[in-house]
């Protein structure tokens, strides 16, 4: 159901990829939600290889490639608070470690 609910956004939105490269001002509303909604993938995605790396299931070489996906990730200002609302001790940790350029 939940799935189904993300995805209702991308219903005839097919350039939706392609527009998510465009700043975020010029995305329509449901644009914008359905870039919203990536981003809420993303961070339970991020969140889970967290988790991987943490148990020693993912190498250094693809953790340093996760890594670089998260501060991407947690570099949008605009969609930060898509990030996960309770994430585990540790992301938390590499979170709160990142550089914050965007200033409250």
């Amino acid at each position: 159901m939940t799935g189904a609910l993300w995805l209702a956004g991308l219903e005839g939105e097919t350039d939706v990829h392609a527009e998510m490269s465009k700043p975020w001002s010029e995305l329509s509303d449901n644009q914008k939600s359905v870039r919203e909604q990536i981003q809420r993938y993303f961070g339970v995605l991020l969140q889970n290889n967290h988790y991987q790396y943490e148990l020693g299931f993912i190498n250094e070489e693809l953790w340093a490639q996760i890594e670089g996906r998260i501060e991407a990730r947690f570099s949008e200002c605009h969609l930060r608070n898509m990030m996960l609302a309770d994430p585990s001790d540790g992301l938390n940790q590499l979170l709160n470690s990142l550089p914050d350029n965007c200033g409250e």
